[in-house]
């Protein structure tokens, strides 16, 4: 059942809950509208503070970005600073060292080429000296050399007389005791006294040179009734002497032939 009133000024008749709904509608959407115009204009503060802010910590940030910014490149610039001093520092210390290295390496360098100097001057004294030395040396020895010639050929000579002189003597002793044999063996017949001569002639001979060879010749062999060998010192035979004993008054020369015939 609809209620309804009659308008006073238009005298048309008016749904009461209608008209009721129609003003509370438009009552709310007023009120609606204007709390969304607060709630926009609230809005709108708020984000004009939120921008104001955010403003204010932009340059807050960019400030302090800013100041970051300075104290990094002052503390980069200190850190460079001291980083190209202690680098100079080094640099100095390496350099110094290299310096004193280096005339260390000068100096033995120095000393080195002056040993090498000194060397090459020893060396060519020393060879000097051993030239001087061979010299002298090759100068002796054909001195010592000329003097031993010398001396062995004086002493070869010297030899040679003595065993002259000795073979000369024995030829003497052996003629004076071949004549004292003639004259002994006179005494017996003259196959005996002949073989007492040989014997006595032999026997002689031996005691007179001990040193020397006496051989008898066998009987029934044409020759010399003995040979003696003469010896020398050095136990090496000279020469040999042959002995032809005769019993007689006279010599011939031709038992020296048939000697050597024999």
């Amino acid at each position: 059942m609809m209620n309804t009133v009659i308008c006073n000024e238009c005298g048309h008749p008016v749904d009461v809950e209608e008209a009721i709904s129609k003003k509370l509608e438009i009552q709310y959407k007023h009120q609606f509208e204007e709390k969304q115009k607060k709630q926009q204009s609230a809005l709108a503060a708020e984000r004009v503070k939120l921008k104001e802010e955010q403003e204010k910590l932009n340059a807050a940030k960019e400030e302090q970005q800013a100041e970051l910014e300075k104290q990094l490149e002052l503390r980069l610039t200190t850190m460079k600073g001291k980083m190209e001093e202690e680098v100079m520092e080094t640099m100095t210390e390496k350099m110094s060292s290299l310096q004193k290295e280096n005339d260390k390496r000068k100096a033995e360098n120095k000393q080195l080429r002056e040993k090498e100097v000194g060397l090459m001057e020893r060396e060519a004294q020393l060879k000097e000296e051993k030239e001087q030395m061979d010299l002298e040396l090759k100068k002796k020895l054909l001195q010592s050399q000329h003097e031993i010639e010398q001396k062995a050929k004086a002493q070869e000579r010297e030899t040679f007389e003595l065993e002259k002189v000795k073979l000369l003597k024995q030829i003497e002793d052996n003629k004076k005791l071949a004549e004292e044999m003639k004259r002994k063996a006179e005494q017996g017949s003259m196959q005996m006294q002949g073989e007492v001569q040989e014997l006595a002639l032999e026997e002689l001979l031996q005691k007179t040179h001990v040193f020397d060879r006496i051989t008898p010749v066998p009987k029934g062999v044409r020759g010399a009734d003995c040979i003696q060998t003469v010896v020398n010192t050095a136990q090496r035979e000279c020469g040999s002497i042959v002995y032809e004993s005769k019993r007689t008054k006279a010599f011939t020369n031709d038992w020296v032939k048939k000697l050597k015939e024999d």
